[in-house]
């Protein structure tokens, strides 16, 4: 249910995203596409040295989480995201133990690291997708 309501507000979000907007300089390109190759990843406070994909915009701690639940938005689809997240994953060393798939098409992905064990959903409709991690 919480979970449900996290990504109600995600969709909400995304008509008002200032990353949708064009620039003042006109309609240049944003997202991953935009942002220099040699960026680092995101690493993730609180989360145990998680890295996430660049290109994320913080939307903070989630209500009812108590500050163990975090969203992160994206200008790209769920699946691109999910393809680097993946490999993000994999080159610092996190295991998916668990890999599982909604109804609606959301991943839910457990991953473990020296006995900490994160919760993953990647989700979103179109150009734009979210992360949401809880601990």
């Amino acid at each position: 249910m919480l979970r449900s309501a996290i990504v109600l507000m995600f969709l909400c979000t995304l008509s008002h995203s200032a990353s949708a907007l064009p620039s003042e300089h006109g309609s240049e390109p944003t997202g991953p596409s935009a942002l220099s190759p040699v960026q680092p990843p995101l690493t993730v406070p609180g989360f145990h040295g998680l890295r996430i994909p660049t290109g994320g915009v913080d939307r903070g701690a989630q209500p009812g989480g108590g500050g163990r639940i975090l969203l992160y938005t994206y200008s790209e689809t769920k699946e691109s995201l999910s393809v680097r997240l993946r490999a993000q994953l994999k080159q610092d060393g996190w295991q998916i133990v668990s890999d599982q798939r909604s109804p609606r098409g959301t991943a839910r992905l457990t991953v473990s690291k020296s006995g900490v064990q994160i919760r993953i959903s990647i989700t979103g409709h179109g150009p734009q997708s979210a992360l949401i991690l809880s601990r």
